[in-house]
């Protein structure tokens, strides 16, 4: 009995579904993780998100991917712990500002829960006088939330 025809058959039916097989892996690893919109306004050039902190709010936030911790102005920090006191350097800048952690805040449907943050008279502040930002929402919790995209065609900032 001549066996190749069988062998060859064989043969294709597994390419085809090596092949079916890596189409599959290469559709789920390209496949796109459905964002959240939070929608933002834009004030001085800047961007402006609403974010809740532990449960109140929304508050205006400056969205700052720079900044590598969030900072939250004093008026809505007065029931807060100091839990001791952070160096706070900016250009040409530093600060001694009190350290605290939040419950949770929240941006979009994320939550992100006891957040340090560090606070400080941002309403005071020379630099924050015509922004008006009660806090800045800073890549502490940008990069937890899965990292983030800005879109001005739609003013939404979409977290993965």
């Amino acid at each position: 009995m001549n066996l190749r025809p069988f062998v060859a058959l064989f043969k294709l039916a597994v390419v085809v579904l090596l092949l079916a097989g890596l189409a599959g892996y290469v559709a789920a690893a390209t496949a796109q993780t459905p964002s959240t919109c939070i929608p933002f306004t834009v004030s001085h050039k800047r961007i402006i998100v609403p974010v809740m902190v532990n449960g109140a709010g929304p508050y205006p936030f400056l969205l700052d991917s720079g900044s590598t911790g969030t900072i939250i102005d004093k008026s809505i920090a007065k029931d807060l712990p100091n839990t001791g006191y952070v160096t706070v350097s900016g250009i040409g800048a530093k600060k001694w500002v009190f350290a605290s952690s939040l419950d949770a805040i929240s941006v979009g449907g994320y939550v992100d829960h006891k957040l340090p943050v560090m606070v400080y008279d941002l309403l005071g502040a020379e630099a924050m006088d015509s922004i008006k930002a009660l806090g800045i929402l800073g890549n502490d919790v940008l990069m937890d939330a899965g990292g983030f995209t800005v879109n001005y065609s739609t003013m939404c900032v979409e977290v993965r």
